[in-house]
């Protein structure tokens, strides 16, 4: 996985930002006790009747940054300093940051969701859903370099990517007992590539003296999608500033498939294991090549440091623009290359209260891989449905970038049912703001269903 200069620019905004970061996580669906939609944690579990859903939409964040990291309040100044203001001491700011700023997110809407029962005791279900995922690392030497700006020193870059997928996801899944006690089941998907970045930094020579702040980058740029005809143009650059690919969609073609366990060695103890995602997506890279630029970052750098957030930002675009004015890119031969897909594999236990069945409480630990970022976090939690139309879910636990606790509630009017969830990390705010000082970790999850 590489990344290009060209980027960084957006990277940089998205992070300061305190950007989006995330993997699909489902661990409140195998807390709740009436979910249909149990399968899409581990395909084993399932519901007992049919059922159908539609529009449910799962948005993530995970990141092990926060505005803490970048946003300083210092005595004699109004409001808040940015790390690169020269106010703000070298040592207060990068002492903060981790080596590698790593934000990662995605956005999955399932079009509609389909189960019923089978003969023989199984379950099928079927599913159509788009899945968009991306990510950034920034490390920790971007941030030195640009604070400090020592010359002669072996600044390491080589972590710095950006990359962005987004996929189509057709899925049927079967379930059933093998025994009393024993359940299995599996998801096959089949995977449309809709478009995928994938950018890299291959060398960067930063000349720190007169006029100072003058960049040279090469890069890697992949972008999928297939070549209309014979050419050298990667893109054509029209007058109103926009970048246009010939042809683009569909550009992959995949496959993956989640296999789940489930034990129930009485009524009230339930035991699950899972993972999902075992598969690659193979994308078609007809745009891309090797990329050259040779740019300034002196007026980014000086706004920095005098910090007006409209100067920083009108700074910001400056550059962007200039780099979209400059840019060149060699054209690379067709291609298709393999790429993963985001891996999780969760664990889970279960336990219905004997003196009252409509309490259930538990521990989930779940992991996900993507690349070269991980996370892992696992939860107590709870379900409680003391009504037929009513039940509540909350869990509290912890992971990679800290505390995190979740709360979700559904309910059911006739023959609908509509589930909400929402899971986000303990953290305070900065004062007289609503930002979070702490890394912005998030899952909301909203699903309506109808009971056939």
């Amino acid at each position: 996985m590489k990344t290009c200069f060209h980027f960084l620019p957006a990277s940089l905004l998205l992070c300061l930002a305190v950007g989006a970061a995330a993997q699909t996580n489902y661990q409140e669906y195998f807390f709740s006790n009436t979910s249909p939609v149990v399968y899409r944690y581990n395909p084993a579990l399932t519901g007992e009747g049919p059922f159908l859903s539609v529009g449910d939409v799962t948005l993530s964040s995970r990141a092990n940054i926060g505005a803490r990291n970048y946003y300083f309040e210092l005595p004699g100044h109004e409001g808040l300093l940015f790390g690169l203001h020269k106010d703000v001491p070298a040592d207060v700011f990068l002492n903060g940051l981790p080596p590698e700023s790593s934000v990662s997110g995605s956005v999955r809407y399932s079009l509609f969701s389909y189960g019923r029962p089978g003969r023989n005791g199984g379950y099928h279900t079927f599913e159509f859903s788009t899945f968009v995922h991306g990510g950034f690392n920034l490390p920790k030497d971007l941030f030195v370099l640009l604070k400090t700006g020592k010359t002669g020193i072996d600044y390491d870059l080589s972590n710095f990517y950006l990359k962005t997928d987004s996929h189509a996801e057709l899925t049927y899944g079967y379930s059933r007992r093998l025994s009393d006690i024993v359940s299995v089941g599996f998801r096959a998907r089949l995977l449309v590539g809709l478009f995928s970045v994938q950018t890299g930094l291959a060398s960067l020579s930063i000349d720190l003296g007169d006029p100072g702040w003058a960049v040279k980058a090469v890069g890697d740029l992949d972008l999928s999608g297939w070549k209309a005809g014979e050419g050298k143009d990667v893109y054509s650059y029209d007058n109103n500033k926009a970048w246009r690919a010939r042809k683009a969609l569909p550009s992959g073609l995949g496959a993956s498939v989640d296999l789940g366990v489930a034990i129930r060695p009485n009524e009230y103890l339930t035991l699950s294991a899972s993972v999902g995602n075992l598969g690659f997506m193979f994308w078609h890279y007809g745009f891309g090549g090797e990329a050259r630029a040779e740019f300034s970052l002196t007026n980014l750098i000086e706004s920095a440091k005098k910090h007006t957030d409209e100067d920083w930002f009108e700074s910001l675009k400056s550059l962007a623009r200039d780099l979209e004015n400059q840019i060149t890119i060699t054209g690379q031969p067709d291609g298709w290359s393999p790429r993963p897909i985001p891996f999780n594999a969760d664990l889970g236990v279960k336990y219905a209260m004997p003196f009252y069945d409509r309490l259930s409480a538990g521990i989930t630990g779940h992991f996900t891989k993507y690349g070269i970022n991980t996370y892992w976090e696992t939860r107590l939690g709870f379900s409680v449905d003391p009504l037929d139309w009513l039940e509540a879910t909350g869990s509290i636990g912890r992971g990679k970038y800290g505390t995190v606790w979740s709360m979700g509630v559904s309910a059911r009017v006739e023959r609908f049912r509509i589930q909400l969830a929402l899971q986000d990390n303990f953290g305070a705010k900065i004062n007289h703001t609503s930002i979070h000082q702490y890394p912005y970790n998030q899952t909301i999850t909203l699903g309506l269903s109808y009971d056939l």
